[in-house]
């Protein structure tokens, strides 16, 4: 009984870790850079292909044109719970940097916002797990992106003052595991000298998406529930 304790506290301790906190807005603008240049992805993810707004004959308002994600603490990621196996609950938080990301805004309205991750560059807190997710769950190695495209426009009432937060709830076009639904994503966001800050969530059931949970002896079960979190730091182009 006393070795059985003690290996099921060694797994314990091997598969939990300090649980990352949710993406918020306060700790988005902490980590915000001061002049981040473009971010290079590794692995190929398609570029959202953006038109600028401009109207004929219309004065440009102020912050207009075309915001690019950038390097620095972007990430796109997942929050789900699990059940491992005689040990309880826990959080399983895993994020991927490698995001390229782009939206327009013409001074009042939002447009355009195009968010493209590489799935094949989560991180959670084992190893193991991230393995898995390759040919298990989201199968990674078959379907290595996902992608979130809202079109608008969306009036959200012209250029906040800095450090003024701003909310949005947008309704766009999730595509993971190779499949497209609509989800509603909450959005918030701020400015940050030259910097556009923003974090946000949507829930995701992973039957929507066709996704099976992953198959191990640790993991007990896992909710068919997850919450899609993510960090975005823009800069006009």
């Amino acid at each position: 009984m006393l070795v059985g304790a003690l290996g099921a506290f060694g797994a314990w301790t091997l598969l939990r870790s300090d649980t990352p906190a949710p993406a918020s807005l306060s700790e988005a603008l902490r980590q915000a850079p001061a002049a981040p240049p473009p971010i290079a992805l590794s692995v190929p993810v398609a570029e959202p292909a953006l038109n600028l707004i401009s109207g004929s004959g219309t004065v440009q308002l102020d912050g207009a044109g075309r915001y690019q994600v950038v390097v620095g603490p972007s990430f796109v990621g997942y929050r789900v719970k699990e059940v491992l196996a005689g040990l309880g609950g826990n959080v399983a938080v895993g994020r991927s940097s490698e995001v390229a990301a782009s939206f327009a805004f013409d001074g009042r309205n939002l447009s355009n916002l195009d968010v493209s991750v590489n799935l094949q560059a989560l991180k959670s807190d084992d190893a193991r797990r991230d393995a898995q997710l390759r040919t298990q769950a989201i199968e990674s190695e078959r379907f290595p992106s996902a992608r979130f495209v809202f079109a608008g426009p969306t009036n959200i009432g012209g250029v906040p003052a800095e450090g003024e937060e701003a909310h949005v709830i947008l309704v766009g076009d999730l595509t993971l595991h190779g499949v497209t639904r609509p989800v509603t994503a909450h959005i918030y966001g701020a400015r940050k000298g030259e910097l556009t800050v923003v974090v946000g969530t949507t829930e995701v059931l992973f039957s929507d998406f066709g996704i099976k949970p992953p198959q191990s002896i640790v993991v007990a079960s896992v909710e068919d529930h997850a919450t899609v979190e993510f960090q975005l730091i823009f800069k006009k182009a």
